[in-house]
C-alpha cells in the first residue's frame, strides 16, 4: 500500500488545528474567567469543521485517524487526569456530571463511526457532522442569553433553541454541501438546498426529542438519524 503523504499531512494539519482550538479557547476562558462551557461550545461550533477536509483524502483510514487520535487523548484525560489541561478545559463538574461530562468524548466517536460506515457518502458525513457542530452549538452557546424563553412542556429546551438551531444547522449543512460539490461530486444548487433543509430539520427535531436518558447523547443522534434521513433523499 502506498502513503498518500498529501492525506497523511491533512490529517496532521487538523490536529494541530484542533488543539491550537482548545489551547486558544482555554487561555482566553481562563483570561475572561468564563465558565469551562465556554471551551466547549467552541470546540463544539468550530471543531466540527475539520470533517470539511473529507474530500481532499483518498482513503476512509486516513481521515479515521483523526477522531481515533483526539478520542484517545481526550478520553484518557478525562478518564485519568482529572486536572489535567483538557480535563479542566472540557469538564465543569458543578454543571456536567455523569454522561454529560463526557460529551466532547461523544462528539468524537460520532464521527469516527460515520467516516468508517459512510465513507461512499463523505458529502453526508461533512453535512451530518456540521448540522451537529454549527446547530447544535449555536443553540448550546446562545439560546441562554435569549430571555422569556419559550421552553417546552416536556423539557428545558426552548422553540427558541430550536430556531437558532435549525437556522445554524441549515447554515452548516449547506456549507458542507457547497464544499463537497466543489471538490467531490457536483449536485445542482437545488439539491444542496434540499438536501440542507432537511438534515437541519430532522436534526433539529431529533435534539429536540432528546430527553430524558438519553440527553446527554445527541451527540449520537443528531449526526446519525441526521445522515439517514439525507441517505433516504
Amino acid at each position: 500500500m502506498d502513503l498518500d503523504f498529501n492525506a497523511i499531512g491533512i490529517v496532521l494539519a487538523v490536529y494541530v488545528y484542533v488543539l491550537a482550538l482548545l489551547i486558544v479557547a482555554e487561555i482566553a476562558r481562563r483570561k475572561l474567567s468564563l465558565k469551562s462551557t465556554f471551551t466547549r461550545h467552541i470546540i463544539h461550533l468550530f471543531a466540527g469543521a475539520s470533517v470539511l477536509v473529507l474530500p481532499l483524502t483518498s482513503e476512509w483510514y486516513y481521515p479515521f485517524m483523526i477522531p481515533v487520535g483526539l478520542g484517545l487523548v481526550v478520553g484518557l484525560a478525562l478518564a485519568f487526569a482529572k486536572k489535567s489541561f483538557i480535563s479542566t478545559a472540557m469538564v465543569d463538574e458543578r454543571e456536567h456530571t455523569g454522561a454529560h461530562a463526557y460529551g466532547p468524548l461523544y462528539y468524537i466517536i460520532s464521527i469516527g463511526v460515520l467516516i468508517l460506515v459512510g465513507w461512499s457518502r463523505r458529502d453526508l458525513i461533512m453535512t451530518s457532522v456540521m448540522i451537529m457542530a454549527w446547530g447544535d452549538g449555536a443553540a448550546s452557546m446562545f439560546a441562554p442569553f435569549i430571555k422569556n424563553r419559550h421552553k417546552y412542556s416536556f423539557s428545558q429546551k426552548s422553540i427558541e433553541g430550536s430556531m437558532l438551531m435549525f437556522l445554524a444547522g441549515f447554515l452548516g449543512a449547506s456549507l458542507a454541501l457547497l464544499i463537497s460539490s466543489t471538490l467531490y461530486v457536483a449536485v445542482p444548487l437545488s439539491r444542496i438546498l434540499t438536501t440542507a433543509l432537511v438534515g437541519s430539520l430532522v436534526g433539529t427535531v431529533v435534539e429536540l426529542l432528546t430527553v430524558g436518558p438519553l440527553q446527554p447523547f445527541d451527540n449520537f443522534t443528531v449526526p446519525f438519524v441526521a445522515f439517514a434521513a439525507m441517505s433516504f433523499l
